[in-house]
């Protein structure tokens, strides 16, 4: 009997930091059944949600995706041997439709995830000819090691786009960042797609390894351009944003130290606030349920709770926009 081919070492480390990376990024409640998607649920979802949408009169044409079907088909056959005792396989598949049945919602977005989609098949598609190439190569299996998390990374952006509050009513202004970042993981799959063909011809193994050197390279500079590129765009939007609504710092922070002061004059104010279950549930990385709602009579301590919890979540090195209302302050009561 044949022995089974070596597995990379660095080939699985790639594909398990990829796969860590987008399970903390899902909610356990959307990635349950994830392990039980077989390629075929999602093909037989993608028709349903079709049919939901030309029901709602937003017919979009779902055969596009069937060149990523395919292709996903033919990869996950050469990845068998990587993911052989691991949970990553049905991770290359199982977000499609989570993702496209949130985007369903607002058609515009579903097209340009679409598109996204169509580009990765056509990566996928040498995969067909090249399933049976290379098993015993620890370099063919760090690339297609790089495949697989460039594909885990799209579904991750394009799973944070899709489940971000109000993503519909900000997906004009927002979209174009999230473009950026999109391109840059397509991007670098064209580059791999050039690395395998190199490969698979056997021209020239040295220069393979320099392109996987170049790859690296590209990937690095292509991350801090987009890093640039978005703390750019979101130090704009929110000049823009602070412009348009003549933003007064003075008297939000008077405000907020006014009512924090309160939660602090008895020692032990409000610590039971964060013992408290539901509280310590929302305050998780990945709560159940992402609103937290107070309701209490006016005066019963509803401000001061809120800014101990303000208080304990900047402590804990997050970042954290709020904004109070008092009748002590006209402008606080402006934008609301």
């Amino acid at each position: 009997m044949p022995l089974a081919p070596a597995t990379s070492t660095l080939a699985r480390q790639t594909m398990k930091s990829a796969f860590e990376d987008l399970n903390r990024t899902i909610t356990p409640a959307d990635s349950r059944s994830f392990h039980s998607i077989t390629l075929q649920d999602v093909r037989r979802e993608a028709i349903q949600i079709e049919d939901e949408l030309a029901a709602r009169q937003c017919l979009r044409n779902m055969r596009r995706l069937t060149p990523l079907f395919t292709g996903l088909e033919h990869y996950a056959k050469v990845m068998d041997v990587l993911c052989n005792g691991t949970p990553y396989l049905p991770w290359i598949w199982a977000p499609v439709t989570l993702i496209l049945r949130v985007a369903s919602e607002y058609v515009e977005a579903f097209e340009q995830i679409i598109k996204g989609y169509a580009r990765i098949a056509e990566s996928l598609e040498r995969f067909q000819i090249l399933q049976n190439a290379f098993d015993n190569s620890s370099d063919f299996q760090v690339t297609l090691a790089a495949f697989y998390a460039d594909i885990l990374h799209f579904h991750r952006h394009g799973y944070k786009f899709v489940r971000r509050n109000g993503w519909k009513l900000l997906f004009l202004t927002s979209w174009g960042r999230f473009q950026r970042r999109f391109d840059n993981i397509l991007d670098d799959m064209k580059r791999h797609e050039t690395l395998i063909d190199l490969g698979a011809n056997a021209r020239d193994i040295t220069e393979a390894r320099q392109m996987r050197q170049d790859i690296r390279n590209w990937r690095e500079e292509g991350i801090g351009r987009v890093k640039v590129f978005e703390e750019e765009q979101a130090s704009k939007q929110y000049q823009a944003v602070a412009s348009w609504m003549k933003l007064d710092e003075s008297d939000r922070l008077a405000i907020f130290d006014a009512i924090s002061a309160e939660g602090t004059k008895h020692p032990g104010t409000c610590e039971w606030v964060l013992k408290h279950p539901k509280i310590q549930s929302w305050l998780q990385s990945k709560p159940d349920v992402p609103i937290l709602w107070l309701q209490g009579t006016p005066g019963s301590g509803k401000s001061v709770i809120s800014t101990q919890l303000v208080n304990f979540i900047e402590s804990a090195g997050s970042f954290v926009i709020h904004h109070f209302c008092t009748y002590a302050y006209a402008s606080s009561k402006k934008y609301v």
